[in-house]
């Protein structure tokens, strides 16, 4: 059994380790150490009362989860940093529960909208966004350069209203 919740008891530790075990795919993840991860966190200005897990309820573990920051402005904002799941939890439609918490969260936070970005390929991610009402805004091109020359990264940046 799941417990649904914000994120602002749970350490970075926790965090970390969680991203790590999502991702274990992801040469990003691979490279990342706890102090990375925080600074990265830190730099996207993330907001722990604005994101939310799954944890077994058994052993309390963080199983699922969408990290937050919000973006200051004339209109409220909220940005998705990173969303993950663990592998075994996959395909059982906790990320779509917690985003229709997260969309209750957010009304009562008086934010309005609610941003990402997805790189092109990424279909998983574009198939879970748009199934809870995220929509493409804009194709991004990012030039990266490497140590083997100039990469493109295309992504799509997608939002979503939130209704009040």
């Amino acid at each position: 059994m799941l417990e649904y919740r914000t994120l602002e008891n749970i350490t970075y530790q926790a965090l970390f380790e969680a991203f790590q075990k999502s991702f274990t795919q992801s040469q990003t993840a691979k490279e990342s150490t706890l102090e990375s991860f925080q600074d990265m966190l830190h730099q996207r200005k993330y907001n722990p009362l604005l994101s939310m897990g799954a944890f077994d309820s058994e052993s309390d573990t963080l199983v699922s989860f969408v990290l937050n920051s919000k973006i200051p402005g004339r209109v409220e904002a909220a940005y998705d940093i990173l969303t993950g799941t663990l592998p075994e939890y996959r395909r059982q439609g906790i990320s779509k529960h917690i985003f229709q918490q997260i969309k209750e969260l957010l009304r009562q936070h008086k934010i309005r909208f609610y941003k990402t970005e997805v790189k092109c390929e990424n279909t998983p991610a574009i198939n879970l966004y748009t199934s809870v009402g995220f929509k493409i805004k804009n194709e991004i091109t990012t030039i990266v350069h490497s140590h083997t020359g100039q990469r493109t990264v295309e992504q799509y940046e997608i939002e979503m209203e939130i209704t009040c």
